[in-house]
């Protein structure tokens, strides 16, 4: 008789493009936790998001999908769908207990990301001093004026000047704009410790990969060490303030390419750690073996690739090839997956939700995996890319090792071969293959594009403005 997984446990890590995973041939060993999922598990090869930043990403993981049929992307970012839509919604009437965790105020629920969830919480820094204000411009008053110096002097009068100035640092040098790991781990525990109870489905959003980076002033024996290591990622330091130094943001091109590579890197070992410990803390309480174990990025990052440093703007695989590990159940059987086909984010809520009904074969899902073409947008502009990119966006449809992206300004075409993934059609055939399916797929059901943005608190602008999104 078949039954449903005790526990679903989906792991986003924002911004995670699969080359930086030593399971996908990555040289550096970023991640021996999740190479060892994915050895007992299913690794897929190809698999690709539905757009190349949060919220549309998520849009189509909750809803099964496409951005401009789930309507959350660049010009209306909240979630629209209710909760018997939704995933978190669907498995709560199958009888999970539904929780989610974010560290990306995007995914908070000022912008519904919470629906259908029975317990959502957004874990949102804090300051060395929660009740002593943090200056809103303190990083942005001109220090070099006597205006500007005068007025940062009088809000730390006004209020305790110790505890003021001590937030003013935290912000200006160690605030990076969400929690890190430790903080997911510690927080995603104690629910489940207070909530022991089978079936549950753990939502979580780790952000630590995104930028900004902390670049850490490192002893010269850490230099060294770095220098001499080019296989192992770099480690987090041991020190009192291993987060205190310089903010590397992938925006624009950073001073140091490689060492904002470097940071990137230590960012994926750091969450590796964090999601190992996290399994640790939970398997008391939590049957994993009975479990459906779900890893993957929302999306990836450009690092200098294109000419282009960061996310969100175009589809190149950098930003929407993403690594997928799925540890099935040990009751399931997985021998006839195949784990080198195309696989969208889209199919993951099929997966899901049907194998929480005890009604469907879960050894016909998993194999069904990557049976489809596959679709991907970037609709809206990105801020501050003016003149540089399509202002309505792109988009993309990958099949047979091709890939097709439509500027949606222009209808400008261009068609390329997906590295890695060999193809017998030519370049002609390959254009009027993609051609038809994007036609077929988009003139069927789309939506327009449409504005329709609520306000959002002042709080979560400037969280949104340090990550670089506003």
């Amino acid at each position: 008789m078949k039954t449903k997984p005790e526990n679903v446990v989906l792991l986003v890590i924002d911004s995670l493009r699969a080359d930086h995973l030593s399971c996908y041939g990555y040289e550096r060993q970023t991640s021996p936790f999740i190479d060892s999922l994915a050895e007992n598990g299913l690794k897929f090869e190809h698999a690709y998001s539905t757009a190349p930043w949060t919220v549309p990403a998520h849009g189509s993981l909750f809803t099964g999908e496409l951005p401009s049929y789930h309507g959350s992307h660049r010009k209306s970012k909240t979630f629209k769908n209710s909760s018997d839509q939704s995933l978190a919604g669907l498995l709560s009437d199958e009888g999970y207990t539904t929780a989610g965790f974010s560290a990306n105020p995007w995914l908070s629920p000022e912008f519904n990301f919470d629906t259908g969830f029975d317990h959502y919480s957004y874990l949102s820094p804090q300051p060395p001093f929660p009740n002593d204000d943090v200056y809103p411009e303190n990083d942005k008053a001109n220090l070099s004026s006597a205006s500007g110096l005068l007025e940062i002097m009088s809000w730390m009068i006004d209020g305790n000047p110790l505890k003021r100035a001590c937030n003013g640092f935290w912000k200006a040098y160690m605030d990076m704009g969400f929690v890190k790991t430790n903080d997911m781990t510690e927080a995603i525990s104690d629910y489940v410790d207070e909530n022991p109870e089978s079936n549950n489905f753990i939502f979580a959003n780790y952000m630590d990969v995104h930028d900004p980076h902390i670049d850490p002033v490192l002893s010269v024996r850490e230099k060294r060490y770095y220098q001499k290591s080019s296989t192992k990622a770099p480690r987090t330091s041991n020190r009192i303030f291993p987060l205190v130094g310089k903010k590397v943001n992938f925006q624009t091109e950073p001073e140091n390419p490689e060492r904002a590579r470097d940071l990137y890197d230590q960012s994926i070992r750091e969450v590796d750690a964090g999601i190992e410990q996290l399994f640790d803390n939970i398997s008391d309480q939590l049957n994993l073996d009975e479990s459906l174990i779900i890893i993957l990025g929302d999306h990836g990052e450009c690092m200098g690739e294109h000419r282009y440093w960061g996310h969100g703007t175009y589809l190149h695989d950098e930003l929407i090839q993403v690594p997928l590990i799925i540890d099935l159940p040990n009751s399931v059987s997985s021998e006839s997956a195949d784990q080198d086909a195309p696989v969208s984010l889209l199919a993951l809520f099929d997966l899901i939700r049907s194998m929480s009904d005890e009604s469907c074969d879960n050894e016909s899902l998993v194999d069904s995996l990557g049976r489809e073409p596959l679709y991907t947008e970037c609709l809206g502009p990105r801020p501050n890319m003016e003149g540089k990119a399509s202002e309505t966006g792109y988009r993309g449809v990958i099949d047979a090792g091709w890939k097709l992206v439509r500027d949606r300004d222009t209808n400008k075409l261009s068609l390329e071969q997906v590295t890695s993934w060999p193809s017998d059609m030519t370049e002609d055939e390959a254009r009027e293959h993609l051609q038809e399916l994007e036609q077929d797929r988009w003139n069927k059901k789309a939506t327009d594009v449409a504005d329709g943005e609520g306000e959002i608190s002042s709080a979560t602008e400037s969280r949104l403005s340090d990550l670089g999104y506003l």
